[in-house]
């Protein structure tokens, strides 16, 4: 049984590599992020990487098993670069202040308006 568990958490994990997850977003070295603008350029990768999968018109109900797992997996590493922020003190503020964050703004919007589509 723990070879059966474990064959199956190596092929999990290659699916992730071998197919991708979101290309420049699986690189995004989270502990690598020293400063706000850093955490706000790392939440526009992601978010890009998002927006190529609900771009889709039929994304929520033609979604492939590999793109749910990479929705999965970008969700959780947005979710590990917010905590990251939260460990290292750094603001909303903080965020708010850097050049890209307008960029952040826009991108998540066009996220919303492709969610609301459906």
């Amino acid at each position: 049984m723990k070879k059966v568990l474990a064959l199956v958490s190596v092929v999990f994990i290659a699916s992730f590599l071998l197919t991708g997850c979101g290309g420049k977003a699986e690189k995004i070295k989270v502990s690598n992020l020293e400063d706000a603008c850093d955490h706000v350029d790392a939440m526009i990768t992601i978010n890009e990487a998002i927006l190529d999968l609900v771009d889709d018109e039929n994304y929520k109900y033609d979604m492939s098993m590999d793109d749910m797992r990479k929705m999965d997996y970008l969700r959780y590493k947005m979710m590990m670069v917010q905590a990251h922020a939260d460990e290292e003190k750094i603001s909303y503020k903080d965020m708010k202040d850097c050049e890209s964050w307008e960029e952040l703004e826009k991108i998540e919007e066009e996220i919303d308006d492709a969610r609301d589509k459906q």
